[in-house]
């Protein structure tokens, strides 16, 4: 048995052995686990607070982060209001440009009512065969790239001038 063992020589050394026995599972049911719970806490408190410091570091990101995007938004609005601008006064300058296109239109239009007036008052108020002929081959040269083809007649007129004068004709008749 355990206690036959013990001698005088190695008392002193059992009974503090069973102190230190003792002490120990003291020391291990009740300050280990105060110990590892005081370390809990301490641990849990300082993950709390990390914790809390990137919320808050997170939140004021995500504020930052919104209030980009809405500068960007705002931005946008700009560019696509001033782009907007900029078409309406390069529609407004066109508008000008055909304005004044048409004006000279007419401007020349005008002119040249009043070059053929004065060419038919050089004729005495009548227009010849022969001048309605040069104004139709001058007509030809303002067709550009297209082809027309001239079939002579015994009047040697266009056509649609020979049958304009055979309506005259009947009408004289």
């Amino acid at each position: 048995s355990a206690t036959d063992k013990i001698t005088e020589e190695n008392f002193e050394e059992f009974s503090i052995g069973e102190e230190i026995n003792v002490t120990r599972e003291s020391i291990f049911a009740n300050e280990v686990p105060a110990k590892i719970d005081e370390c809990t806490s301490l641990l849990k408190a300082e993950y709390e607070k990390d914790i809390d410091e990137l919320g808050a570091s997170f939140k004021a990101l995500s504020e930052k982060y919104e209030a980009t995007v809405k500068e960007l938004d705002e931005y946008k609005k700009k560019e696509e209001f001033a782009k907007a601008e900029q078409n309406r006064k390069i529609k407004i300058e066109e508008a000008r440009a055909n304005l004044e296109a048409e004006k000279l239109n007419a401007q020349a239009e005008i002119e040249r009512a009043k070059g053929a007036a004065e060419a038919i008052r050089i004729e005495n108020g009548s227009i010849t065969p022969t001048y309605i002929q040069y104004l139709w081959v001058r007509q030809q040269s303002d067709l550009s790239n297209k082809t027309v083809i001239y079939v002579p007649t015994e009047t040697n007129l266009p056509l649609l001038e020979a049958t304009r004068m055979k309506q005259v004709e009947g009408q004289n008749n």
